[in-house]
């Protein structure tokens, strides 16, 4: 039978009071290994522990990303000093009876920011051509933007109550025939249906030239030609 050297019986005391020594949870909140990257993290640690940090790190013990002091068994991890991109860290407690076993947190929030991003949203453009001239934009019903100063080109009127599909510094120009319908008198373009009324008082005219007052012209002529047979 072997003896047990001193070294051997050190070792034997030395082993459990390392195992003994353990991160029992980390948290933010109620749920244990789940920390909120814009939150402290508490954890707890089971066993003697003399002079301790909390060693946080990725993958490997080499990428240490902090170490908060434990004190009276607890340690804070604030995730300001602990920046990191990855979605788990490693964690494990070091203290002068030894390392605890190594542990998993997993890490839930918006990654941490340190500059000011600026996007730009893309715009789209839409091109019309009309005859052999190119606009940008369109509105109205098979409209296109014109340049505030500018006239519509032929077969196009302005359409004001479409102005508002356009730039600030456009007014919106509708197809003649559709225009027509859609433009009130008075408000821009040429509008046609005032000539309705015309057309129709014309027509009263005619009637009343040809028809009606040529019936009293016959009328008084027969009655002239009876007056001269009876007064003969």
């Amino acid at each position: 039978m072997k003896y047990i050297t001193l070294s051997g019986i050190i070792l034997l005391f030395l082993i459990p009071a390392s195992l003994a020594l353990d991160i029992t949870g980390c948290k933010s909140d109620s749920t244990n290994w789940l920390c909120e990257r814009d939150d402290l993290c508490l954890c707890s640690i089971d066993g003697t522990c003399t002079d301790g940090n909390l060693l946080v790190y990725e993958n490997e013990l080499s990428n240490l990303l902090c170490a908060p002091r434990i004190s009276d068994n607890k340690a804070y991890i604030d995730w300001s000093f602990c920046d990191t991109t990855l979605d788990m860290v490693k964690i494990r407690a070091d203290c002068d009876e030894g390392q605890s076993t190594e542990r998993m947190i997993i890490l839930s929030g918006l990654l941490p920011t340190t500059t000011t991003a600026s996007t730009t949203t893309p715009t789209t453009t839409v091109v019309t051509t009309i005859g052999t001239t190119v606009y940008t934009g369109t509105c109205g019903y098979e409209g296109y933007c014109e340049n505030i100063d500018n006239d519509c080109i032929i077969d196009f009127i302005d359409c004001p109550e479409y102005d508002d599909e356009c730039n600030v510094d456009e007014r919106c120009c509708c197809p003649f025939a559709e225009a027509t319908t859609t433009v009130p008198s008075g408000e821009g373009g040429f509008n046609f249906l005032w000539i309705i009324p015309i057309i129709i008082v014309i027509i009263v005219v005619v009637v009343y030239f040809f028809f009606i007052r040529g019936r009293e012209r016959e009328t008084m002529l027969t009655f002239k030609r009876l007056y001269e047979k009876w007064s003969r």
